[in-house]
């Protein structure tokens, strides 16, 4: 494996590499020499390019306003205060907790850009203690993961960049540009090698990547699984090579389902679709990209197992896209030791369990879950726990609500092992040391246990040999199939009962965001694209209400309120409205949903309602 010095994008799942360098000049005699971000043309799926987040990886180690040093929390503020008194309250909490409730009132949340080696250190500490509950903080990550697991299909994966650029044909689930731009060149190195080439891309929205989807197939917002349900069933019927074990549990499926109510629910022209499927069925080399974000997919979950079912069923290659620069490699390193398990809580449940007062003590290590998940849920857990302990690089929602801050280190300053989307790992080197006091979350975990009198947790056995995804526990094709009918049916008479007027929120696709934007927040590019959060509006329900461009109006739905200023895009459907989910006061208009069989979060789009804003509201 290359192990040249060698740093890795923590914005997306892609892996793109820079090396680090040193500038030769400074303006001031004396003054160290300063970080600089090189290119990588030999390493890495990006091949030299970097997109605008990426080129901005140097900001978050340079950025001013990095937690440099712990905080406690005391009075309502939080004071500096040395590892050893920080480490020290910590450890004295979580023995209290244990001592009175035991081990299983501790939780662990572990964010989606650790490595390999500090999600092993984190499981060994979580055994250690006593909790079971332990588990990857990335909620769209976490529904595609799931879902992969739970689905029968087991398809080839895409396992580089240059697999993409020799495909044929290739279906796009989502908006793959949107979600990670160096992507771009192989995907479309592709589409224009040859003029028979077909890129489909399936979504509700003329995305970036729609823009060159030959064809576009244009499905109704939400209604991706049906899609893929009546995808699945061209590809199965398209003539082809062997049909997989599971194929007649799909057909006997779908003659339950009205053919024409399954099309009329997605808005497929069957024509389109199955001209794709014949593509998919007859190309020599194909593949199904998956790239779905929060906020715009109903049951990513079982999306994301169709999209392997149609890949494996067509004989093509599969890749997920993941929000999160590491989670496919910390979902491996759970798998394999056991975390959460039957016995042990998702984060989602976690988060529910902390607002009951079942769970007293939160470690929220590299994430910020109150960003990462919908509603106030995530916020109620962090305020409601009997001890809270967050690192992280920045301030950001979740340390407003700690008790214990910890400074962490952030990709180009901690060394170990990632796995990107393309499954292969990649070794971290650091360009520069953590600015103040701030360590990495290794160190964080090793203080942790030092603190509380345990042994020291073996991560070795995490390194990139051992990093692989453990197979899923086995899971009878029968129990996902079941599970879709039963979605596939209830979606159909709830999209009977719509109320006439309201509109679909679905979530706006940024490159400025990634994971749960704590990071991407901080970039001046991603500050300059997105200066504030905008409702996108179709023209004809803009006028309706009498607004135009910067006009603000007033967002409801069952479960918030918002006042936002509207853009008008001419390019989205009557009824259906655009927003930047990350933002706080979007966020807080989304339904907070468990689904009970994978126990992930659906996170569907939402309905609200919009009435022009009153005075006092542009004020």
């Amino acid at each position: 494996m290359e192990t040249a010095a060698r740093s890795i994008c923590p914005f997306c799942s892609m892996g793109c590499t820079w090396r680090p360098g040193r500038e030769a000049a400074r303006p001031f005699a004396g003054e160290p020499p300063a970080p600089t971000l090189d290119y990588d043309p030999g390493g890495g799926p990006n091949r030299g390019s970097l997109c605008a987040k990426g080129n901005m990886s140097l900001e978050l180690m340079t950025d001013p306003g990095r937690l440099e040093e712990p905080l406690l929390r005391e009075e309502g503020r939080l004071r500096p205060a040395s590892w050893e008194e920080a480490l020290g309250r910590a450890a004295a909490g979580i023995a209290a907790i244990r001592a009175a409730r035991g081990g299983r009132a501790v939780g662990i949340l572990l964010g989606p850009r650790a490595t390999l080696e500090e999600a092993a250190a984190a499981a060994a500490l979580a055994r250690a203690v006593g909790t079971p509950h332990l588990d990857l903080c990335e909620p769209e990550d976490h529904a595609v993961l799931a879902g992969l697991a739970y689905s029968p299909a087991r398809p080839a994966r895409v396992e580089d960049a240059a697999r993409l650029e020799a495909m044929n044909a290739i279906l796009v689930v989502g908006d793959l540009l949107s979600l990670s731009p160096c992507i771009a060149r192989p995907v479309l190195d592709a589409r224009y090698r040859s003029r028979r080439h077909a890129l489909a891309v399936l979504g509700p929205l003329r995305s970036r990547t729609a823009w060159f989807g030959r064809p576009f197939l244009r499905c109704e917002p939400a209604s991706e699984a049906e899609a893929l349900a009546m995808l699945l069933g061209l590809v199965l019927d398209a003539p082809g090579g062997p049909a997989p074990g599971w194929a007649d549990e799909v057909r006997r499926l779908l003659s339950r389902l009205p053919r024409g109510e399954l099309e009329r629910g997605c808005g497929l022209a069957p024509g389109a679709a199955a001209d794709v499927a014949a593509a998919l069925r007859a190309g020599p080399a194909s593949g199904v990209l998956l790239a779905c974000e929060f906020g715009t997919t109903e049951r990513m979950d079982l999306v994301a197992g169709l999209a392997a079912l149609v890949a494996e069923a067509a004989g093509a290659r599969f890749l997920a896209m993941l929000e999160g620069a590491d989670s496919l490699g910390i979902r491996g390193v759970l798998d394999a030791e056991g975390f959460p398990g039957e016995e042990g809580q998702t984060a989602p449940e976690m988060l529910e369990a902390a607002v009951t007062g079942d769970l007293r003590a939160l470690l929220v290590l590299g994430a910020d879950p109150v960003a990462a998940f919908p509603g106030t849920m995530a916020s109620q857990a962090l305020a409601a726990a009997a001890l809270c302990v967050v690192s992280a690089p920045f301030p950001c929602a979740a340390t407003d609500l700690a008790g214990i801050v910890l400074p962490s280190a952030v990709f180009g300053e901690k060394g170990g092992t990632v796995r990107g989307a393309f499954g292969t790992p990649a070794v971290l080197v650091p360009a520069m040391a953590p600015p103040g006091r701030a360590l990495p979350e290794a160190a964080i975990l090793a203080g942790l246990a030092a603190a509380l009198g345990l042994p020291p947790a073996a991560a070795a056995a995490a390194g990139p040999g051992a990093a692989a995804r453990a197979p899923a526990p086995p899971t009878a094709a029968h129990d996902f199939f079941s599970e879709l009918e039963l979605f596939l049916r209830t979606r159909s008479r709830e999209a009977r009962s719509r109320e006439p007027g309201s509109h679909l929120l679905l979530a706006e696709a940024s490159a400025a965001n990634a994971a749960e934007g704590s990071l991407t927040g901080r970039l001046s590019w991603a500050r300059y694209a997105h200066p504030r959060a905008l409702l996108g509006i179709p023209a004809a329900d803009a006028a309706a209400l009498g607004a135009g461009d910067g006009d603000r109006v007033r967002v409801r739905s069952n479960w918030g309120q918002a006042v936002l200023p509207i853009r008008v895009d001419r390019g989205l459907p009557p009824g259906v409205v655009t927003a930047p989910h990350r933002d706080p006061a979007v966020r807080g208009l989304l339904r907070w949903r468990r689904e009970p069989v994978l126990r992930s979060l659906d996170l569907r789009p939402d309905r609200v309602s919009l009435e022009r804003a009153g005075e006092a509201d542009r004020a």
